[in-house]
């Protein structure tokens, strides 16, 4: 989990449908540059 959404739960700050979305392209973007590298 990505350091960013840790930082929004401990925040208190609830992750809406347009964060989730975000995070998730984020997280399929990340996973598609490790396995390419």
């Amino acid at each position: 989990v990505p350091s960013i959404y840790e930082e929004m739960i401990l925040s208190g700050c609830r992750p809406d449908k347009k964060a989730k979305a975000m995070l998730r392209s984020a997280l399929r973007y990340m996973k598609q540059t490790l396995f390419n590298s």
